[in-house]
């Protein structure tokens, strides 16, 4: 599981100065596959690095986003004050 907590506000930054965001841990099943096919689609080197692969017509292999949603993989979702 994550080491981000939900109700503890955290720094971020994206190249730029800090910015102070809330997360939110998303680590129910349709919810990660769904955002890991996503996530995947656009972000080739995250889904190497997660482990999905893709299917001959380039989408991202639901069964790689099942298995890496199986092993606790969490999507967490930052909302920037």
């Amino acid at each position: 599981m994550s080491n981000i907590r939900e109700d503890v506000p955290l720094e971020v930054s994206f190249g730029g100065p800090k910015h102070s965001a809330d997360a939110e841990v998303l680590s129910d099943e349709d919810t990660v596959i769904r955002l890991s096919e996503a996530i995947a689609r656009h972000n080739k080197q995250w889904a190497k690095f997660n482990g999905i692969g893709f299917d001959a017509d380039g989408t991202p292999n639901r069964a790689d986003a099942y298995q890496r949603w199986q092993q606790g993989c969490v999507i967490i979702r930052l909302r920037v004050r």
